[in-house]
This record gives structure tokens, sequence and C-alpha cells, in this order.
């Protein structure tokens, strides 16, 4: 058996579902989920998404025992039982340093030797991105699916570009992905195809206002979106933002964002990382 517990933001954590879904796929054997809610993603997973019926999914919190003493309480005890179960134990470091040292062959064999596994990941330890549709089993609740048709309604019938600018607390998208290399990729696409739309994301209010002054209508949004990622509609709004991006015909994505890597992945689009030279 393999037990993930998938860890930090949503993109990393589709990454390590996916790593740990296709590795026991391909090694038949049992999958189980171990999924948190915490302060960097504070939603559960049934009001996300859904897995096939065959993965066993558990649900901790581990908001900390300030904010939450008897939830994470129970969180831990819940980990611990299932990490007594495992013959095999890997943090996230050791499993990405076994995967960039020795591939997939090298978490294969590891797996095999072993009846039980615990993985926390962040990273890919499996060969997923060289797997067509890899993210295919993971299936958004209808609500999600819902808020991204309200948000590209404007844009049914038309050329959707997707527009990933992270900023705040990413120093190295803001250093290497300006404002101004989006700018003019973004003009490039209106002189190809000028009834283009383009979906933004960016946690950056002004970002979006000068944006919207240079290309008015053509910018599209989800302007009701929330923000806070320990909160359950944040995490939700997140997800939506992810999915709009994905159903764009290209991505121009920020510099080092596994947020922009999963929405093109998600959407089996090119993404196009803005980097300055």
């Amino acid at each position: 058996m393999i037990i993930i517990e998938p860890c930090a933001g949503l993109g990393n954590r589709f990454i390590a579902l996916a790593s740990a879904y296709h590795a026991a796929r391909q090694l038949n054997q049992e999958l189980c989920v171990v999924w948190k809610e915490e302060t960097v993603l504070g939603a559960p997973m049934e009001k996300l998404f859904t897995l096939p019926e065959t993965v066993q999914t558990v649900s901790v919190k581990e908001y900390g025992y300030k904010l939450d003493f008897w939830g994470q309480l129970r969180g831990q005890h819940v980990k611990k039982k299932y990490q007594k179960k495992a013959e095999a134990f890997l943090e996230c470091d050791e499993v990405m340093n076994l995967f960039l040292e020795q591939g997939t062959d090298g978490v294969k064999k590891l797996i095999e030797q072993k009846k039980t596994v615990y993985i926390k990941a962040t990273n890919p330890f499996w060969n997923i991105f060289e797997i067509e549709d890899a993210f295919s089993f993971i299936m958004p609740v209808p609500c999600i699916l819902e808020k991204k048709e309200h948000v590209l309604e404007k844009a049914q019938g038309k050329r959707l570009v997707g527009v990933h600018i992270r900023r705040t607390d990413h120093i190295e998208s803001i250093t290497n992905s300006p404002l101004e290399l989006f700018v003019d990729k973004m003009k490039e696409e209106l002189e190809m195809v000028p009834e283009t739309y383009f979906y933004l994301a960016t946690d950056d209010r002004s970002v979006e206002e000068e944006l919207r002054e240079i290309f008015g209508e053509r910018i599209l949004t989800f302007s009701e979106k929330c923000l806070q990622r320990d909160s359950e509609q944040g995490i939700q709004d997140a997800y939506t933002e992810m999915l709009c991006l994905a159903s764009g015909d290209k991505l121009y994505g920020s510099f080092n964002s596994t947020f922009s890597v999963m929405a093109s992945k998600l959407g089996n689009i090119p993404l196009y990382v803005v980097k300055a030279e």
C-alpha cells in the first residue's frame, strides 16, 4: 500500500497526488490519501474534488494547538496511526532526493520492497509529466465547475489566453517575471487575433487595475474571489482560478510558479513562462 500525504499548496498537492496515484496503478498497489486542512490550505478534499472510488481517503486538521487544540491532537493521532502501519516513511525532501538521484526506478524499488510506504510530498516522485492526461483522475466538484463557467461566460465562443501573474509573497516571480513583459506578450496576442480575451489570475489588485487600463474589457477576472488560503472559500476560489487558466488556448505564467505549471497540465495547454533575459 502507498499512503500519500500531499503537502504545501494546491498545485504541489496535485503533483504529489498524481505521483502516488500513477505509482499505485502501475505497481498494482492500494492507495490511501491523508488530506490535511491547515493554514496554507484550509479546505477539506470533498469541497474541492473527488477521486476514484478505489482510492481511500482520510481527513485531518493541522491548524496548530493554539488555534485548534483538539483538532490538532486528533489529526496527529490519526497520522501517527497510519505512519505506524508503514514499513518505510519518507519526508518531502527524502522522496524528492530519491527521485532526483534514482528516478522512477528508485521509488519503484522502495515501494516494491515494503508492504506499506508512507510518503509526504510536494514535488513529483513519479514520471507524471510523461503521462497523457495525468491529472484527469482528479474531478472538480460541481460548484467549482459552475463558478468557472460563470467567470468565463463572456469569453464563450471566443479565443481565450490565460495570464498568471504571481506577486505579493513570491520574490522570484516579481524579479524574473516583470509586468511589462506580460503586457508585451498580451499585445502580441491581440495583434494576431484582435478578438482575444485574457483570463487574468493575480494576487495583486494593482496589477489587475493596470492591465484593465491597457486592455479594458479584454481582461476577465474572478472579481469576487477570496485570497485567504486558510479558508475553505479561498481554496475553492484558487482552484476555480486554476481551472479558468486551464481553459485557454495557451498560458503565460510566472517564473518558478507551481500554480502556473498545474494550470497548464490540467488544461493540457502550452505554458510560456514570462521571464526577463
